[in-house]
């Protein structure tokens, strides 16, 4: 699972990445549209890995005696989940300046702005786990991983509030630099899985 997660985010990864540099500089709508609708392709398809590497990353954590990152991390895979509820939303929705001016609040339009914004919050705090993980067990591969998902996770909460406030420019450039990033992170969070399995049953040979 590991390695098809890296296979995906390669492939995918790039190819969102490459389309939408080709939509920001020709500022073609259907190129926009289309690099949409990788995102949604994206996300169908990385959610079932992304959860089952969250949890294998749980049980690898535990396994070594760190359990700081279990409500990070269940919380993370529930917020991934629930965000599917607007993902397939295509209609327009109201920032909430929008929302503020035209008095036009509602459940749904706010849940849409703050369920992307809970869920990036959430990674940074899984990040800092990470983070904290590597220096438990003396990995710089886990430390670089936590600093990685930070650096992406930054330019995307800076995205995602700057579009809830209603710039629509910035936050392209700020996701096509999050994209290389977090497909950077993803390869190394696998990695790592790989590499902390390896040392978890070196470790219960030992033991037996």
């Amino acid at each position: 699972m590991a390695f098809a997660m890296i296979l995906i985010l390669l492939v995918l990864g790039t190819l969102v990445t490459w389309m939408a540099f080709v939509a920001a500089v020709s500022g073609s709508p259907r190129a926009r549209d289309e690099v949409e609708a990788i995102f949604v392709l994206i996300y169908v398809v990385i959610l079932p890995f992304g959860a089952f590497v969250l949890w294998t990353t749980r049980g690898l954590f535990r396994a070594s005696g760190y359990r700081a990152a279990d409500q990070s991390i269940v919380m993370l895979i529930a917020l991934l989940a629930v965000n599917l509820l607007h993902i397939f939303d295509s209609g327009y929705r109201l920032t909430v300046v929008e929302m503020w001016e035209f008095s036009s609040f509602s459940v749904f339009g706010i849940f849409s702005e703050v369920a992307p914004l809970a869920a990036v919050a959430v990674w940074i705090w899984f990040s800092t786990a990470a983070i904290g993980f590597g220096k438990r067990i003396d990995s710089g591969l886990w430390q670089a991983i936590g600093i990685i998902y930070l650096i992406g996770m930054a330019l995307i909460a800076g995205a995602l509030v700057l579009n809830t406030f209603g710039d629509y420019r910035t936050p392209e450039s700020l996701i096509m630099m999050a994209a290389p990033v977090l497909l950077v992170g993803g390869a190394s969070h696998g990695a790592g899985l790989i590499s902390g399995a390896r040392r978890v049953a070196q470790a219960q040979l030992g033991t037996d």
